[in-house]
């Protein structure tokens, strides 16, 4: 009898191929072919799943949107259950920080395809998902903290995470986690001093 396949981990392997080859060499180094021999697959493997290439770099971008929005859901969870609002706060927007290995990783693979939506229309939905869900999750964020002018300082704080996370994959050397986060607490301590009355939930 033909061995069964185990459809969810075959797709993980498939998509830990897709980020390697994103982060070593960015979009045009990810092609099928190159994509199974980084997997260890046959490229008709990789076509039972996917049948093309932007399929395939559509479905792995939406791996990596998928686990960072784990992580949030969590850090929300906790929120909801009594967890401090300014550390609850600051957890999910470090999320969105190449910090780590992890989040160095999946910042590098977001931006080098949402860079691609200039170009094709599949990627520019994608691209749209990022810029958007990112200032719907920090305007939840200040509206819950009471910070006036909520929409301009959505898009401060936005741009702000954008450039950090864009400066640590692409400068050299790369900001370090250390200075990452000074600026993000030094932004957020300047809300807190004009924002003196916010709210607490």
């Amino acid at each position: 009898m033909p061995r069964q396949v185990d459809v969810g981990r075959r797709r993980k392997e498939i998509y830990e191929a897709v980020f390697r080859l994103l982060v070593r060499g960015g979009v045009e180094q990810a092609s099928l072919r190159k994509v199974a021999d980084e997997a260890g697959l046959n490229i008709g493997a990789v076509r039972n799943y996917f049948d093309n290439h932007e399929e395939l770099m559509t479905a792995a971008a939406r791996e990596i949107l998928d686990r960072i929005s784990a992580r949030l859901y969590a850090d929300l969870a906790e929120l909801e259950a009594g967890a401090d609002p300014a550390e609850a706060a600051r957890k999910m927007l470090c999320e969105l920080l190449p910090l780590d290995e992890t989040r160095r990783y999946e910042t590098t693979v977001m931006f080098t395809l949402a860079e691609r939506g200039r170009f094709t229309p599949a990627y520019a939905e994608l691209s749209a998902e990022i810029h958007d869900g990112t200032r719907r999750l920090i305007h939840e964020i200040l509206t819950r903290a009471g910070i006036a002018d909520v929409e301009v300082e959505t898009e401060r704080l936005a741009s702000l995470i954008d450039g950090l996370g864009f400066n640590g994959i692409t400068h050299r050397p790369p900001p370090t986690p250390a200075f990452q986060l000074e600026v993000l607490d030094f932004h957020l301590d300047q809300l807190r001093r004009t924002n003196p009355d916010r709210r607490r939930h």
